[in-house]
């Protein structure tokens, strides 16, 4: 008998397992995805200030450094804080993959800097075109993210569409990048800038992408109430 109810008793805990982790978890994801959009808008604005205010070579590199690092500064935070809310949910997958997609997202700023410094330090005679290739490197890295967001909000949610447009997005960027003398000028200050067509798209992406991830998470956490 007691053999019976010990059997009975493992039995129903096994179902409630089983049951959470089949539960969809949407408000790690939408925490995650809203803030990093957030923060990516806020960089986006201040280092589009700070043209406005110096000139390219008064001071503007050293002001746009600060402002990513300090971007960088609050991914790592709002991760932390997210993933500190998370981690005693029983639903190991869930946990895996926002774990993975906040250490990608909050590891990388600082990665790009080492890579950086090692440009500098070891590459003098070729730094232009190796800072050139590594932006163009961080582009392609985040672009790969915020598709791998979309999949992950898709599935989640269960919304295919979302995956088609991940692939989407990510063909348009590989086609736009092919063609990389296609770019807008901009006058700010009675200096022209140049940003390029691959840029504007990717600015688009990386931001209005999580954002809109962010927020359809959001309305689906809140008529589901989870």
């Amino acid at each position: 008998m007691e053999l019976s109810q010990k059997k009975i008793y493992n039995d129903i805990e096994e179902i409630k397992t089983t049951i959470e982790c089949s539960k969809r978890k949407l408000s790690g994801p939408y925490r995650l995805f809203l803030g990093y959009g957030i923060v990516q808008g806020i960089i986006f604005i201040l280092n589009l200030t700070g043209s406005i205010i110096w000139n390219p070579d008064n001071g503007i590199p050293y002001f746009n450094f600060a402002v990513e690092m300090a971007g960088a500064g609050a991914v790592v935070i709002l991760y932390l804080l997210v993933y500190g809310r998370e981690k005693h949910t029983s639903n190991k997958y869930y946990l895996t993959a926002i774990s993975i997609w906040g250490l990608i997202a909050a590891i990388l700023p600082f990665l790009m800097l080492a890579a950086r410094l090692v440009i500098i330090v070891w590459g003098k005679n070729f730094a232009v075109h190796s800072m050139y290739l590594l932006e163009e490197y961080k582009m392609l890295i985040n672009m790969l993210l915020v598709c791998t967001a979309m999949i992950m909000t898709g599935y989640v949610v269960d919304k295919k569409w979302l995956t088609v447009l991940s692939m989407l997005l990510l063909f348009c960027f590989v086609i736009i990048n092919i063609f990389p003398d296609v770019y807008y000028s901009l006058s700010i200050k009675g200096i022209e800038r140049q940003v390029t067509l691959a840029g504007l798209f990717y600015l688009l992406v990386n931001i209005w992408g999580y954002i809109g991830l962010g927020l359809l998470l959001y309305r689906e956490k809140k008529n589901a109430d989870i």
